[in-house]
């Protein structure tokens, strides 16, 4: 069977040219608008779905405009006694930044929705041609088929008052536009029909008559499978089933995968960590071409609980994969104002930040970390160290801060995985883990454009460049100091490499020494 696999060794001590960026996140349908929004029924043919969405204006359409509002409250999204679904806004906001959506939509088997939609029937066109129309008779307030008679012939007319005022009839469309019929009732026997412009009817001309819409009511009173309590979405994503195929390169192609604001690390670690964290911290350890963000309980706010939290989180080599972000943030998204996921923060920083850099840069710093979002909790210089580096000795998990750095305002003031430390490594840094991001999307894609060709020397040398161009552009833009590529010995149907690098990481310290002396000269001891 055709297999690609790509491991990474970091063995490190104590550029793609892609435009897309792509974040998987789960939530709900949007909140039916009304019963006369004919377009609201698509909405629930995304239950039990993944969809990508380029745009947010393709999501309006076909999700809805406004977010879901669950029976339960007392949630992270509740403001008053609204709970919205997080989901959504966390989508909506993305893709009005730039961003492509993966929105995985779960199915409930239990809860349900009731919902009334009118629907309008198609509309009909009939061609008629009048002739000699003042000897017509008309019933005015009447629906059915008239006979109009005289030319060569008799012609029917079938019209359909709209409703019961005088002067309404058919609806009819010529060169000059769309007009309705007048009658004039001078006399019974004897009337006169002409546009409502003023013009009469002409005789021998061949009009298109739009019959009226009928407007038929259907109600939806079965089970639509969509979830109404935040506490059942909550359950939904902490499902294994939910998150089947995310593994699958083939499939979904994405940079970031989030819990969309549902599920957090808790403090507490002898809790259970929600299975929401482990499906997409595992995902991104089997991929190895996506990070997984993590959140932490928004309640968290001293240093200790939410580097517990961290801690939590942090499950094994999927830790090097993963990063988390703290605090909340409140962010004005349409007509709501309420705090949002931190992850939400970093992916803000990183569409801009990458706009103008590559991206394996830091978004971190004066440069590139700056958000619109307002901290729910103001953190300072020395709270953040705490959090970037909680053992004081380069040793744990760490929590990228946003914080209040002065002078420079809010800022993301981080760059670290929540890889468990024993000194920082290559896999400590989170600006290397989207280089190697970049790495495994074209090692992917190339290994996959050459599947099936003749195991030869010209294929290793069309691979190798296809690499090296990448590799070259990394080293030009300060992502790596060097690589090498291996080749190395594999069967007849397997091409089997290393290709080693020297990332380049983001300076976290400064140690300087301001010297006061006699002579600008650095003084010498000379010895016999």
């Amino acid at each position: 069977m055709p297999e690609i696999k790509i491991t990474e060794k970091d063995l490190t001590t104590g550029y793609v040219d892609e435009q897309d960026y792509v974040v998987f996140v789960p939530g709900n349908v949007g909140k039916f608008a009304s019963d006369s929004d004919e377009s609201a029924r698509k909405q629930y043919e995304y239950l039990g779905k993944t969809t990508l969405f380029g745009s947010l204006t393709d999501f309006i359409d076909a999700i809805g405009s406004t977010p879901t509002e669950y029976s339960d409250t007392g949630t992270p999204f509740t403001i008053g006694t609204t709970t919205y679904d997080a989901g959504f806004l966390y989508a909506k906001f993305l893709l009005s930044k730039g961003y492509k959506i993966y929105y995985a939509v779960p199915k409930s088997s239990s809860e349900s929705a009731e919902i009334t939609i009118s629907q309008k029937s198609t509309q009909e066109t009939q061609s008629i041609v009048y002739s000699s129309m003042t000897q017509t008779t008309f019933e005015n307030g009447t629906t059915g088929e008239k006979v109009a008679i005289g030319g060569e012939g008799v012609y029917h007319v079938r019209y359909q008052q709209v409703n019961v005022s005088y002067n309404n009839g058919a609806v009819f469309k010529d060169a000059k536009g769309e007009h309705s019929i007048n009658y004039n009732s001078a006399t019974t026997a004897n009337k006169t029909a002409w546009w409502s412009d003023g013009s009469f009817v002409d005789d021998g001309v061949t009009y298109n008559q739009l019959i009226s819409t009928v407007i038929t009511t259907t109600t939806i009173t079965g089970k639509t499978y969509q979830y109404t309590t935040y506490a059942g979405m909550v359950n939904a994503l902490n499902q294994t089933t939910f998150y089947t195929d995310l593994d699958d390169k083939s499939l979904y192609q994405f940079r970031f995968l989030t819990t969309g604001g549902y599920s957090v690390a808790p403090k507490d670690i002898e809790a259970t960590l929600p299975t929401s964290i482990t499906q997409i911290e595992t995902i991104a350890l089997n991929r190895g071409d996506c990070i997984a963000l993590i959140d932490h309980d928004k309640n968290l706010t001293t240093s200790i609980d939410i580097t517990a939290a961290a801690t939590k989180a942090s499950v094994g080599e999927s830790a090097k994969r993963s990063a988390m972000f703290s605090p909340w943030c409140k962010y004005a998204i349409d007509d709501l104002t309420l705090p949002m996921p931190a992850s939400m923060a970093y992916l803000e920083a990183f569409i801009n930040g990458v706009s103008n850099n590559p991206t394996w840069y830091a978004m971190a710093g004066r440069l590139r970390g700056s958000i619109s979002g307002t901290p729910i909790i103001i953190y300072g210089e020395k709270f953040a160290e705490r959090l970037n580096n909680p053992n004081g000795n380069d040793t744990g998990v760490c929590v990228n801060a946003i914080a209040n750095v002065y002078p420079y305002g809010i800022l993301i003031w981080g760059n670290r995985t929540l890889n468990n430390n024993s000194g920082i490594t290559a896999s400590s840094l989170l600006n290397i883990r989207q280089l190697c991001v970049d790495i495994f999307k074209s090692l992917y894609i190339n290994a996959k454009g050459y599947m099936f060709e003749q195991n030869t020397d010209r294929l290793w040398f069309n691979f190798k460049a296809n690499i090296e161009k990448l590799l070259d552009n990394m080293k030009t833009g300060e992502g790596i100091e060097g690589y090498k590529i291996i080749r190395e010995t594999g069967d007849r149907i397997t091409v089997k490499a290393t290709i080693r690098i020297v990332p380049i990481g983001a300076v976290e310290k400064f140690d300087l020494t301001v010297e006061l002396s006699d002579t600008l000269e650095a003084s010498v001891t000379l010895s016999e």
